[in-house]
């Protein structure tokens, strides 16, 4: 069986977190992982991407925080 490429598997999870929210694409990157579909190592370096990118906050929500403060 054939790997997707790893940019390939990164947006279609990058997709699937747009659309679906971090714990469904970390199933679904569980899946394809499980399934075979990509390398553990791929798995792995995307999990971290969604990870950061979700505990990262967007600049709506810091510009929101900091109004409130001043």
């Amino acid at each position: 069986m054939k790997h997707l490429s790893y940019d390939d598997a990164l947006n279609k999870v990058m997709n699937y977190y747009d659309e679906w929210g971090y714990e469904r694409a970390l199933q679904y990157l569980r899946e394809l992982s499980s399934s075979g579909k990509i390398p553990l190592m791929s798995r792995v370096k995307i999990q971290d991407i969604i990870t950061e990118r979700c505990a990262t906050p967007s600049a709506r929500t810091l510009r929101r925080k900091f109004k409130k403060g001043l």
